[in-house]
C-alpha cells in the first residue's frame, strides 16, 4: 500500500485512494483470476492496475466511485488479455524451448519427444555439417561439456559455444520445414 501511497500528495488523496482500493481490489482480482486462471498473475496484474491509478490520480478524482470502478475493471480486463496474448506469443514446443535455450549445459533428457519426432530430430541433426553435427551428438546424446569437446575435437571452448548456438539455429531451421514442434 505504501508504494502507491507514495505517489500521492495530499491526505485527501491519500484517503480517497485507500477508499478506492478496499472497495475494488478484491473484485478486480477476481476478475484478473477468472481471465488468466492464474492467482499469482491476477495480484501482479491488479498491482499493475492500481500503480497505474495512483501515477494517474488526478485523472481519477474528478470521477464519480461508480466511475472510477468501470475505468478501473476495464484496465484490469485489458492488462489481463495483454498478459494472455504476450504468454501465447513466447510459446515454444518444448523441443524448440530446449534447442533455444541459452543454458549450453542443459540436458536434453529433460525433454519428452514421441518417437516419430525424434526420429525426425535424429534425420535433421544429419543432414547439419559434420562439425555441426559431431559437436551436437557430443553434447546432447553423450553429455560432453563444451570443455570436454574442445579437447576431444581440438578446438577452442568458444568455437564449441559457436558450433552448439549456430548448430542449434540450423537445426530449428530444418525441424520447422519437417513440421516437428
Amino acid at each position: 500500500m505504501l508504494i502507491y501511497l507514495s505517489s500521492l500528495d495530499t491526505q485527501e488523496d491519500k484517503d480517497e485512494f485507500i477508499e478506492l482500493y478496499n472497495t475494488y481490489r478484491k473484485r478486480l482480482w477476481h476478475i484478473a483470476a477468472r481471465i488468466l486462471k492464474d492467482e499469482y498473475a491476477a495480484e501482479d496484474i491488479v498491482h499493475e492496475a492500481f500503480l497505474k491509478v495512483s501515477k494517474n490520480f488526478e485523472y481519477y478524482r474528478s470521477k464519480s466511485q461508480n466511475e472510477n470502478g468501470c475505468l478501473i475493471v476495464t484496465m484490469v480486463t485489458w492488462l489481463s488479455c495483454n498478459q494472455i496474448k504476450r504468454e501465447k506469443s513466447l510459446k515454444f514446443s518444448p523441443l524448440e524451448e530446449e534447442i533455444l535455450s541459452d543454458d549450453y549445459d542443459s540436458e536434453p533428457e529433460g525433454i519428452v519427444i514421441s518417437n516419430d519426432q525424434y526420429q525426425r530430430l535424429v534425420a535433421c541433426l544429419s543432414r547439419l555439417d559434420e562439425g555441426y553435427e559431431s559437436v551436437l551428438n557430443l553434447k546432447w546424446a553423450l553429455g560432453y561439456s563444451n570443455q570436454d569437446i574442445a579437447k576431444l575435437l581440438e578446438i577452442s571452448e568458444e568455437n564449441v559455444r559457436l558450433r552448439v548456438h549456430r548448430g542449434r539455429k540450423l537445426l530449428i531451421e530444418q525441424l520447422r520445414k519437417e513440421g516437428v514442434g
